[in-house]
């Protein structure tokens, strides 16, 4: 499978790279892992804040942004109905079982400082060969409006709301420490000049 040659290649040289390596027999821990360099995973990021996920649906893009609200204690007591599993160490041992189609949340054990900042964590489909949309849609209950809600935001809000959130500090540059971080702030920075010069006309 091409997700466990990935793990596998990863593995072999992530030590020149990284002070910290996981139990090799974690392959969540090392999904998150790859997950946060920018590798090809299962993993869906989310975050425990509705500001923090407003932003991300804003920053970039032209059309409606998406939010997409999940009950997580509905999922685990779904998953708990299903996999007959009541702790979320056994259901992620259960991901790579390929036996039941189901999604469970996982929190790394080792963290860093931008799943910190963001309050990440991360929704895991125990299976990769399906759509994760598909697999939302056959999950069981899913349907329901107790489960997962979707907020649209319309086009013509995107640089209210995004400048809302620069008022509440939440910006490229404070979610992602660092150079990048600064550097991908910069094109809002671009886009109130522009206001700005719009208003003054």
């Amino acid at each position: 499978m091409h997700e466990d040659l990935i793990i596998e290649t990863f593995k072999k040289t992530s030590n020149l790279y990284l002070r910290f390596l996981p139990d090799k027999l974690k392959p969540l821990e090392w999904l998150a892992i790859m997950q946060h360099y920018g590798a090809p995973t299962r993993l869906l990021d989310v975050t425990l804040s509705p500001h923090i996920a407003t932003y991300f649906a804003l920053e970039s893009g032209y059309e409606a942004g998406c939010i997409f609200a999940f009950n997580n204690a509905e999922i685990k007591k779904i998953n708990e109905t299903l996999l007959k599993e009541k702790t979320y160490k056994k259901m992620q041992e259960k991901i790579f079982s390929k036996e039941e189609p189901f999604i469970t949340l996982f929190e790394p054990e080792q963290g860093n400082e931008r799943l910190v900042i963001q309050q990440g964590l991360f929704l895991v489909p125990s299976q990769i060969d399906v759509p994760f949309q598909q697999l939302l849609a056959d999950y069981p209950q899913f349907a329901d409006d107790d489960i997962c809600l979707k907020y649209i935001i319309p086009p013509k809000l995107r640089y209210s709301g995004i400048e809302r959130m620069r008022r509440m500090n939440i910006t490229a540059a404070t979610l992602f420490p660092g150079l990048d971080g600064f550097c991908r702030s910069l094109r809002f920075q671009v886009l109130e000049t522009a206001q700005s010069q719009k208003l003054l006309v």
